[in-house]
């Protein structure tokens, strides 16, 4: 099994899911792919080449901070198994935990374009205040080319804003633009704000 977060969190690195699956299949090896940073509305890893998928649901796919749930989907035989598991353990997810996850992701299209378009902007303005801005589809980001390479509409949700330690500038450029909240119990949710280096380390 080859296991692959991309983009990552919270760096943002884009792996190429098409060239890995392809090294993966040689191999006889099933490629599952944590999609929670682009979502299904920036990426779809199984038309990439990949056998599974899966979300962190608590994130954006629910985008309310309210729930705590998973997806999994992908190929029909290894769902067939996955599905015979579940049975036997005997997991489910909660009525009110289900409704309010579909009531979040009846509203996934809109917030995400918001997400794109609003994380786009905001990379744009700050890259000559900071030292480093990290957004993966913006040409100085490592990965830009990789991301347009496997997303069409390109993975643009997110973006990390990196100031000098000592940069009283950036830092207030950045505290004008963003407000911490570390209070929050999941990053992508609606009510998660900028995360420092404490946090991610």
């Amino acid at each position: 099994m080859v296991l692959l977060e991309t983009p990552s969190n919270p760096l943002l690195g884009v792996t190429d899911i098409r060239a890995f699956s392809d090294i993966a299949h040689r191999g006889d090896a099933i490629v599952v792919v944590d999609n929670t940073v682009a979502t299904p509305i920036n990426q779809r890893p199984i038309d990439l080449g990949a056998d599974l998928v899966w979300h962190s649901a608590t994130k954006y796919l629910s985008g309310h901070s309210d729930v705590s749930a998973g997806v999994i989907a992908g190929r029909g035989d290894v769902m067939e198994q996955i599905w015979r598991t579940h049975l036997t353990l005997g997991s489910v997810l909660g009525p009110i935990d289900a409704w309010l996850l579909l009531r979040g992701i009846r509203t996934l299209d809109v917030r995400i374009s918001r997400h794109n378009e609003n994380a786009m902007a905001l990379a744009s303005v700050l890259t000559s205040h900071l030292r480093s801005v990290r957004c993966s589809t913006r040409s100085r980001h490592a990965s830009a080319a990789r991301s347009r390479q496997v997303s069409d509409v390109g993975l643009r949700g997110t973006a990390v804003l990196h100031a000098d330690r000592g940069s009283g500038s950036g830092r207030q450029d950045l505290g004008r633009v963003a407000t911490a909240d570390t209070s929050a119990k999941s990053r992508l949710g609606a009510f998660s704000g900028h995360a420092t280096r404490r946090d991610v380390e």
